[in-house]
């Protein structure tokens, strides 16, 4: 795979007047057409990853390499990063400020100087993607919260990112905004789009990520595929984490681990039928 995104010993302070590194020197490798799950629990380290990664925040020390290329503190680099990598807040009444749905998906591409046929071209397949096109004379203020999350996909999707971060999206969702986020993103991966997820949400980790990042005090703590992350019950223990819950029917059943509830009722059936 491509290498998208490096951090070669890369670390953060906040100037809070404490003495604690938000993050530790941190090494580590994004590429191409990944989904990755960020674990860990509040205050592990997982914003100031996102913050770094997009270059909202400067490194304290160490460096970010975009496609091969050290970014500086030249603006130029910088934008080059947030065209590549994309960051969709936690929040996304941060993100959203336009009176309409349409002006604030075309906010972004306008910046980049477009022609307007371009950023036209770009808001209709943002729009479209997200299944909006309804919503584009809506004001942002007045949609419900699922639907604010995918303006804020469609906003940073516009930009055309080759790494999109999302911090917490399924965060105050319900059940159904959850179940289109999930296939909003398997969406955006079609589309060749590498994608990381922090999350609290380990069972959603297990059913959709293909690597696990674990962030614990500032440090990250496991680089890994997500069988090899959710079966050191030491590690989870220790990051504040839980087993999805297959893990758990799993290893009541005695039975390999499924990916989903329709595995686990596949296998059960075939179990009964031998």
């Amino acid at each position: 795979m491509k290498e998208l995104l490096r951090f070669e010993q890369v670390s953060y302070q906040y100037d809070s007047g404490e003495e604690r590194e938000a993050l530790f020197p941190l090494s580590v490798c994004l590429y191409e057409g990944e989904k990755i799950a960020v674990l860990g629990s509040n205050g592990a380290g997982k914003s100031t990853f996102f913050l770094l990664a997009n270059g909202v925040l400067s490194p304290g020390s160490g460096t970010v390499v975009l496609e091969g290329t050290p970014i500086g503190k030249r603006e130029k680099q910088r934008m080059a990063l947030r065209r590549t990598v994309g960051l969709v807040f936690q929040d996304p009444d941060v993100q959203l400020l336009a009176g309409t749905v349409e002006e604030e998906i075309s906010f972004g591409p306008m910046n980049l100087g477009l022609p307007e046929e371009e950023v036209c071209r770009r808001v209709e397949m943002a729009l479209e993607s997200l299944g909006l096109t309804r919503y584009r004379s809506r004001g942002p203020q007045y949609l419900s919260g699922g639907e604010k999350r995918r303006v804020a996909i469609a906003d940073i999707l516009a930009m055309e990112p080759k790494l999109m971060l999302l911090d917490e999206p399924s965060s105050n969702l319900d059940p159904a905004g959850r179940q289109l986020l999930e296939e909003t993103l398997e969406t955006l991966h079609r589309k060749g789009m590498a994608l990381a997820v922090a999350t609290h949400d380990v069972d959603f980790a297990w059913r959709w990520a293909d690597r696990v990042l674990v962030f614990h005090g500032g440090r990250l703590e496991r680089d890994d595929k997500p069988e090899a992350v959710f079966a050191d019950e030491e590690l989870l223990s220790r990051c504040g984490l839980e087993q999805p819950i297959l893990w758990k029917v799993a290893k009541a059943l005695k039975i390999p681990v499924p990916k989903s509830p329709e595995e686990l009722a596949d296998y059960q059936i075939g179990r009964k039928t031998e």
